[in-house]
C-alpha cells in the first residue's frame, strides 16, 4: 500500500488576468504558498478526505463510487458533461460542494477501472486563502490529480525524482477538467502555473516558460 505526499504552489497573475479569457496573453508566477495532500492507502473500502481549512470531513464507499459508472481512461482526460455532473451532485452530501464533486469526479475517472482497490484517505492542508484569487482551487486540483494518477500507476516518473514533462502535462490536463467544476469556463492558466511552477506566458492553452524576470519599481501609480 502506498503512502506519499503531493504538493503544489499557488499563483498570482501579473498581467492579463481578464484578457486571457479572451485569448490574449497573460503572465503568471507561482507563489511560495502551497497546498499539500498526504495520501494514505488502507484496507477499509472507502475514500475519505479531511480538509481542515474548509472544515470538511467526508467518506464514501468505494463500491458506491464504482456504481456511479463514471470510470474512464486515466491517460485520456475526459470532461465532466452535465449528465455526469448531475450524477455526482446527487451523490455528494452537498450539491453545492465543488470540493466534494472534484474529489469524486477525479477519483472515479482516474481510478474507477482499477480492479484491485485499496481504501484511500486524503489529508489536505493549504496555506492559500480560499477565494482570494491566489489559485487555491487550482493548487488543490493539481495535487488531487497527481495523487490519483500516482495511485493509478500511470505516471512514468519513479523513485521520487522530479516529475518529467509528460507526467506534468497529464496532471495539468486533469487539473483543468477539475477547474471546470470550480469555475465553469477557466482559461487554463491557473492549473498550468500551479502544475509547472516558476513563471510563464500563457495564451489560448499554450504557454512559454519564463527563465528569468525582474521587477522594477517605477514609483508611478
Amino acid at each position: 500500500m502506498k503512502n506519499f505526499t503531493v504538493t503544489a504552489p499557488g499563483k498570482v497573475i501579473l498581467f492579463g488576468e481578464h484578457a486571457v479569457v479572451y485569448n490574449r496573453s497573460a503572465i503568471a508566477v507561482s507563489l511560495n504558498l502551497r497546498t499539500t495532500i498526504r495520501v494514505s492507502e488502507h484496507h477499509e473500502p472507502n475514500l475519505s478526505i479531511t480538509f481542515n481549512n474548509l472544515n470538511l470531513h467526508r467518506a464514501w464507499d468505494l463500491n458506491d463510487i464504482a456504481a456511479l459508472g463514471l470510470s474512464g481512461d486515466a491517460k485520456i482526460p475526459k470532461d465532466l458533461d452535465e449528465v455526469r455532473a448531475q450524477v455526482i451532485r446527487s451523490f455528494v452530501s452537498s450539491p453545492d460542494s465543488q470540493t466534494e464533486m472534484t474529489v469524486i469526479f477525479l477519483y472515479a475517472s482516474i481510478l474507477g477501472n482499477k480492479e484491485k482497490r485499496f481504501g484511500v484517505h486524503l489529508d489536505v492542508n493549504t496555506e492559500l486563502p480560499v477565494g482570494s484569487g491566489l489559485g487555491s482551487s487550482a493548487s488543490f486540483s493539481v495535487c488531487l490529480s497527481a495523487a490519483f494518477l500516482n495511485l493509478a500507476e500511470v505516471l512514468k516518473t519513479h523513485n521520487n525524482l522530479p516529475l518529467q514533462k509528460p507526467d506534468l502535462e497529464l496532471i495539468d490536463k486533469w487539473a483543468f477538467m477539475a477547474e471546470r467544476i470550480f469555475h465553469g469556463r477557466p482559461s487554463g492558466i491557473d492549473n498550468s502555473i500551479c502544475t509547472f511552477g516558476g513563471g510563464l506566458v500563457y495564451k489560448s492553452g499554450n504557454y512559454t516558460s519564463l527563465q528569468m524576470f525582474v521587477f522594477i519599481g517605477s514609483k508611478l501609480p
